[in-house]
């Protein structure tokens, strides 16, 4: 797990409010995000923000987020938020900006999993019920949530591709193969 640093030298906290001024940070943690070793899990700990609006979040989170995904099949990286404060409204704040774009986070919320972005009810109940596992197998998922193999499977892809879970491919002894997803926390 790597964590990027959204504080320049001297700073305690940053503000995340306004586009023109979040660039240069948006380049910083692309350069970053970017150089990383291939299946670095990112985090972003904000306790750092002390304020956000919705084109701040779109340049140091959404577009991240969208670099991320649209490269996961050579970079295989992901990211994650921690630490989000109710008194700064982050969670408030980021489900209002990404209820509008085409991004889904996961935070690490106390001692809970906070899903924030638009997805639907199998793909949320799946991503909630890997977290609650931490690791799982499509059939597994399919056996505990009385659901179609088919459909189980085509939805943790989906999530992976969403960058919501990693997933390695794992020999059975039998012969062939199965993915086994985890969650990124």
């Amino acid at each position: 797990m790597f964590k990027i640093n959204l504080l320049t030298d001297g700073q305690e906290k940053v503000s995340l409010i306004g586009r023109r001024i979040m660039i240069p940070l948006n380049q910083r943690v692309m350069q970053q995000i970017e150089e990383a070793p291939k299946s670095t899990v990112f985090v972003y700990d904000m306790e750092q923000v002390e304020g956000m609006n919705g084109s701040g979040i779109d340049e140091v989170i959404v577009k991240p987020l969208k670099w991320i995904r649209q490269e996961y099949k050579t970079q295989d990286k992901y990211l994650f938020l921690i630490n989000l404060s109710e008194e700064e409204d982050h969670l408030y704040n980021l489900k209002k900006t990404l209820r509008d774009e085409d991004v889904v986070v996961v935070a690490n919320y106390g001692v809970s999993l906070e899903i924030i972005g638009d997805l639907g009810e199998v793909s949320r109940e799946l991503l909630e019920f890997t977290y609650k596992h931490k690791q799982i197998t499509a059939r597994f998922a399919s056996d505990s949530l009385d659901k179609k193999l088919n459909l189980v499977s085509t939805q943790l892809t989906k999530l992976n591709e969403l960058r919501l879970l990693k997933r390695q491919e794992e020999q059975l002894e039998e012969g062939g193969r199965q993915f086994v997803y985890s969650s990124l926390f």
